[in-house]
């Protein structure tokens, strides 16, 4: 709640969280990050190559609620899409409290 309460006022900064991605399928393996979607968009995601097919850093920026908003919680889903055959997608669950 700290992070997201100033959310709304002039000059203030949305929130930001960042999540490593990386293999741990062994020294050979390697995939690639196609695309990262945010289903409610309630996130905006983007993605940063750490180490090409090895690592990545996943970055979340919260984005204002709408207006008829009228909770306390905002949900959404962010979906990894790789080219990896055994794991072609990952689903993270967000999370803010407002």
């Amino acid at each position: 709640r700290a992070l997201t309460r100033k959310l709304g006022e002039e000059g203030a900064h949305p929130p930001v969280r960042t999540l490593t991605i990386r293999s741990i399928g062994g020294a050979d393996h390697e995939f690639r990050i196609r695309k990262v979607t945010a289903r409610e968009k309630r996130f905006l995601p983007s993605i940063e190559t750490v180490r090409e097919g090895r690592e990545y850093r996943l970055k979340l920026e919260m984005l204002p609620p709408p207006e008829d908003f009228t909770g306390r919680i905002l949900r959404d889903t962010v979906t990894v899409e790789t080219d990896d055959p055994l794991v072609p997608e990952i689903r993270l669950p967000g999370m803010a409290q407002i």
